[in-house]
């Protein structure tokens, strides 16, 4: 009660304000959830005030926009509505949308006419005539473009067109290149001619490849100064064909050189080959490490290459390597009852149109089901979504829409409902969500192409096996989820690099045991013998490693002590490692390094076309060179794509991630009276798309390291 009046004053509002009746003109939505508010005896319109109808907060300014964004849930201009009902939020946030839609095109319009005016000023103020001719265009121009306001329709439908007679999946309305292309076309001169079929696989493609190498060349310089690692990725082609892909990542980004036919290099030998070529090709001077996946032939291929070139380290793919351990963790009955579980909740809701825009009215347009990078991350990252949820769910099942609803009485709603009103189906599902969480976290910045996870993946690895602990407790509840991550970081995934990486960053090596400091020492030494080939700097590096380990010189400065925790290592390694030249060096190196061997999305890549069908030289080079462009063209859109994806977690971009989740697994499909049809579901408000791992969710991860700290002895339970 004491909070609620002090919104408005230190006094009741009831007492101080009386509602002022509505006028004809108020035609927005909005009113309908506000009153009009003044002091008694106050007939001045400029102090009126509004005030909302279900939390009572009073706003003196910023209109019914203001009211608008405080029950959307906006923050920033007005403090959010903690008691707005949902479909009043999404009514909001629809309302918001068209503004947003309508100044977007009046910008549009004043662009236009903006278009209109005159080169020559001076001549215009000396012709009168053409200066109302002007005044005149400019009106019709407004009017014109008024009436062609509906032409968006025809011109959505055009491009729509477009997609459903080629095949484009619709994933790519949301890529950037599609933007730029619309943005292309429209401030084009009228009457200019599309390029042709022989344009694109001519002239344009020519053009392309130029610039795909381009990039290529800008990174050579990134890959002499901080080094770079040479990631072999296996993917599989629409007609299951293998295709091993080879990429180049560096601290500027990733970039591929070149695809084999996997028919091909299946032997050791041959994959030995392919990956020589590709040292000679980038610079063994320059590579840290390749990294490929645990097959046998890959490591043998990866062992003869690290004999023959012994400056640089093989390494196994992290996130395949990560991705396995959260795919054991499913194997485990106790936690695969309870995905199973979850999964004929959210079966249940995207199966019935009427049940799914149900829930995303009371989850304010939040899907249950989260994509991630992977389909096991996909299963916890779901389960966390649906624990964030859980009282929204609730609230659903107790509604007047819910008890109305035909499907409540069937006997999949009893059991639907059944399953939300479980108090120990939500506390299985936190349970799982909470030891499941650090490590898919692990995952995602192993993932990340914006922020190398070299410095990162050790810590990462051991907060994830501590967070199991404590939420477990019990040695014999957690110790097979332990014995998971232990098993596949001891024989297929730990590495010098990876300790190295530990060792340089700062955050995690001053929060070190002073007793541990000797076991990471051993493995940052194997770096140095590995990746400095000359003795000398050798013993410089070994002599600049105890001012670092002591804090010595700027190492103890204030600031870096403060940037330890605030910046990336590799940036701090820049800006205070100047009085250790040599170990600074090494030091970059390192912490520019990535840990996976994950490209780019392959769907739609002619694999097939280049390694299995074409017979003449020239067409398989053209072929050659569109692969060359397109997997360049996607790694760079990589970062992009999950800040724009489409957020329905049904949609065909990510079924291959979300289709044991999205699909109901027990009763007859069509066996009663729901309205099935896909064009009765709402459409989404906002993308709610996993985002990738950002610098932040990096550290995050690690909080708390300094309270456990790692020690020798990280893995005897």
């Amino acid at each position: 009660m004491a909070g609620a009046a002090a919104t408005a004053s230190s006094s009741s509002p009831a007492t101080q304000f009386e509602v002022v009746p509505l006028s004809a003109q108020k035609h927005d939505p909005a009113w309908q959830h506000c009153q009009m508010m003044r002091r008694p005896g106050d007939d001045h319109h400029h102090r009126v005030h509004i005030r909302c109808t279900y939390c009572h907060k009073l706003f003196s300014g910023g209109g019914i926009h203001r009211i608008k964004e405080h029950l959307a849930g906006h923050k920033g201009n007005a403090s959010t509505c903690p008691r707005a009902p949902p479909d009043v939020r999404v009514a909001m946030q629809r309302s918001l949308d068209g503004v947003l839609v309508r100044k977007n095109k009046k910008l549009k319009l004043a662009e236009e006419i903006q278009k209109l005016k005159p080169i020559d000023d001076a001549n215009n103020n000396n012709n009168g005539s053409n200066t109302k001719s002007l005044e005149g265009a400019k009106r019709r121009k407004v009017r014109n473009s008024c009436a062609r306001a509906p032409t968006d329709n025809r011109v959505s439908a055009a491009i729509g067109r477009f997609f459903y007679e080629t095949g484009v999946p619709f994933s790519a309305a949301d890529s950037d290149s599609f933007r730029a292309m619309i943005e292309a076309v429209a401030s084009a001169p009228p009457g200019l001619a599309p390029p042709a079929c022989r344009d694109l696989r001519g002239r344009v493609l020519k053009d392309a490849v130029d610039e795909a190498r381009g990039v290529v060349e800008r990174h050579r310089g990134v890959w002499a100064r901080t080094g770079c690692s040479i990631m072999v990725d296996e993917c599989v082609a629409e007609s299951g064909r293998i295709v091993v892909n080879v990429l180049v990542y560096c601290a500027e980004g990733t970039v591929f050189l070149k695809s084999a036919n996997s028919s091909h290099v299946v032997a050791a030998d041959a994959l030995y080959e392919l990956l020589k070529r590709a040292v000679e090709e980038v610079g063994a001077q320059n590579v840290v490490q390749v990294i490929t996946n645990g097959a046998d032939a890959y490591v043998e291929a990866a062992r003869r290459i690290a004999e023959d070139y012994p400056t640089m380290f093989w390494t196994t793919c992290a996130s395949r390597c990560i991705d396995s351990m959260l795919e054991d963790m499913l194997k485990l009955d106790s936690i695969g009852a309870i995905v199973e579980h979850a999964k004929t909740v959210t079966g249940f809701v995207y199966s019935r149109p009427h049940v799914l825009n149900l829930t995303r009215r009371y989850t304010a347009g939040k899907d249950l089901v989260r994509p991630s990078v992977s389909r096991a991350a996909t299963c916890f990252a779901t389960l966390k979504r649906m624990v964030g949820l859980r009282e929204n769910l609730e609230a659903m099942v107790v509604s007047r829409e819910w008890m109305d609803c035909l499907c409540s009485k069937s006997p999949e709603g009893v059991a639907f409902l059944n399953t939300v009103s479980s108090v120990a189906f939500w506390l299985s599902c936190a349970t799982v969500a909470r030891l499941t969480d650090p490590l898919v976290r692990v995952l995602k910045a192993a993932e990340s192409l914006e922020t190398p996870a070299m410095g990162h993946i050790y810590v990462g690895l051991h907060r994830a096996r501590e967070a199991m602990k404590k939420e477990l407790k019990v040695e014999k509840d957690y110790a097979a989820c332990c014995d998971i991550i232990d098993w596949r970081w001891q024989r297929q995934l730990k590495s010098p690099l990876h300790t190295a990486g530990l060792f340089l960053n700062p955050r995690h090596f001053y929060a070190l045991k002073e007793d541990a400091h000797k076991e990471f020492a051993s493995g940052m030494l194997d770096c140095v013998e590995r990746l400095v080939p000359d003795a000398k700097v050798q013993d410089k590096i070994n002599k600049e490693l105890s001012l670092y380990a002591n804090s010595s010189g700027d190492f103890g400065r204030e600031m870096a002590v403060r940037a330890r925790r605030t910046m990336h290592p590799g940036e701090w390694w820049s800006m205070y490692g100047n009085g250790c030249p040599n170990l600074k060096r090494l030091a970059m190196r390192i912490l520019s390094q990535t840990c996976s061997a994950r490209g780019c999305e392959q769907g739609g890549i002619p694999y097939e076309r280049l390694h299995g069908q074409v017979r003449n030289c020239l067409e398989h080079q053209r072929l050659s060179d569109l692969v060359f462009v397109q997997c360049n063209s996607r790694l760079q859109q990589r970062q992009q794509c999950a800040r724009n994806a489409s957020s329905d977690a049904s949609s065909s971009m990510y079924i291959s991630l979300v289709d044991d989740w999205v699909q109901e697994k027990t009763g007859d499909f069509f066996g009663d009276n729901e309205d099935r049809r896909w064009s009765v579901v709402d459409e989404l408000m906002a993308s709610d798309a996993s985002s990738p791992c950002t610098e932040d969710e990096m550290e995050g991860f690690c909080i708390g390291f300094e309270d456990d700290g790692v020690d020798s002895d990280e893995n005897e339970d």
